[in-house]
């Protein structure tokens, strides 16, 4: 006999915009600190935490470092927040606790990076992404590679741009991205 695993979801920023509603939904919602500072105070997540519906947890500080390695490894760095981060770690957290979590968002780019993570997504407003995208730092000149953690934006050969560049997509169906 099998346990089922307390099913917990984990609300971005866009959920505050997408007409998501907090209040019609029985499983238990978190957010982060970090998302509460970028929604208006009268939105309806903002409402929520008030009168905690959702209620919000921030993850390790540990968990984050390990999540931003991941992030950098995969050079999707430039393309998410703290708060972005911060969804990310705290849905890793809850997985590593043994929950069964989902995070909500329509951010294309918080979707990429819990697909390569192997997080549970779900989106309210946009449509799903089609492919995850893997990255490598490029030289726009000169074509050089560099490690993902490189911190330069120019090239030391040449002084060109550093540019993420996109090398492989992989994939995704609708059917399997809520389900992992």
């Amino acid at each position: 006999m099998s346990v089922e695993k307390k099913r917990v979801l984990v609300l971005d920023a866009t959920v505050a915009y997408s007409g998501y509603d907090p209040f019609m939904v029985s499983e238990e919602q978190y957010t982060t600190s970090k998302i509460m500072s970028e929604i208006k105070k009268n939105s309806k997540l903002a409402i929520a935490v008030n009168l905690g519906v959702v209620k919000i947890r921030d993850p390790s500080e540990n968990v984050v470092r390990e999540i931003i390695e991941m992030v950098k490894n995969h050079c999707e760095e430039p393309n998410l927040s703290d708060a972005d981060i911060s969804v990310l770690a705290l849905a890793y957290e809850f997985s590593k606790e043994g929950a069964n979590a989902l995070i909500i968002s329509d951010d294309y780019s918080l979707q990429n990076m819990a697909k390569i993570l192997g997080l549970k997504i779900s989106r309210y407003g946009r449509p799903f992404i089609r492919h995850i995208l893997y990255r490598v730092k490029i030289c726009e000149k000169c074509k050089r590679k560099y490690s993902p953690d490189y911190p330069g934006k120019t090239c030391e050969i040449c002084g060109g741009r550093i540019l993420s560049k996109v090398v492989k997509r992989v994939k995704v169906y609708e059917k399997s991205s809520q389900g992992n």
